[in-house]
């Protein structure tokens, strides 16, 4: 799977993504970097493939107005240190690859993975 990781999570995240076999990379690989617009990382996701990670709602609001992005993990995990972020994802990635392949909006939270549609 393909996935990309939005300015507010940790750049280890896609490292995580990558050791466990997937393609992922984080906004500040993008030409603009963290600076890189909603718009254009939407474009990206929907023409390329990628499944958005973030914690911006704005995602939610054009997945559930337009579809897009076709994919979407929307994290609820709130302030945490860096070390229990990454073990929330690390811990979990096989259970988010599931649920994955059987939906399209995923809600990553601290005590839970919800399947949203």
């Amino acid at each position: 799977m393909r996935f990309i990781v939005d300015a507010q999570l940790p750049p280890s995240w896609a490292n995580i993504l990558k050791e466990a076999g997937h393609e992922a990379m984080h906004t500040r690989e993008l030409p603009d970097g963290n600076d890189t617009s909603d718009s254009f990382i939407i474009e990206m996701a929907t023409t390329q493939g990628w499944v958005v990670i973030t914690k911006d709602t704005d995602f939610l609001y054009s997945f559930l107005t337009t579809g897009r992005p076709p994919r979407l993990v929307l994290v609820r995990l709130g302030n945490m240190r860096l070390r229990n972020i990454n073990m929330a994802l690390s811990n979990n990635v096989n259970l988010l690859i599931d649920c994955l392949n059987e939906g399209s909006l995923i809600e990553l939270w601290p005590d839970e993975i919800r399947i949203v549609y």
